[in-house]
């Protein structure tokens, strides 16, 4: 019994560490979103990154990402992280339609 409490204290501790990481990506990955869409590409990329940090191949983040790279001109990032959006699924549309249009704007 003393085991099994235990390890039930453990996993709603860490279900408790899950849900905190989850909300600060989350908070971070929103308020990106509004630094973009007032077209404040620094602190949107600032934002994301932290969201990024805690989320490593979250593809959500990483097309955002992309996309404010590129608004931001920094066309290298911006296709780094189309490509590795298109690693974990290469049947991202979005991802693989932003990356032509990137490359094509670029040459």
């Amino acid at each position: 019994m003393k085991k099994f409490l235990g390890a039930v204290l453990l996993l709603v501790l860490c279900q408790g560490v899950y849900s905190e990481e989850k909300m600060d990506w989350e908070y971070s990955f929103i308020k990106g979103l509004n630094y973009e869409e007032r077209e404040e590409w620094s602190s949107a990329i600032q934002e994301l990154e932290k969201s990024r940090a805690l989320q490593k191949d979250n593809p959500l983040i990483l097309k955002e990402l992309g996309y404010c790279y590129g608004k931001q001109g920094d066309f290298e990032k911006a296709r780094d992280c189309y490509e590795r959006v298109l690693q974990l699924d290469p049947q991202d549309s979005n991802a693989r339609k932003n990356l032509e249009i990137l490359l094509e704007n670029k040459n």
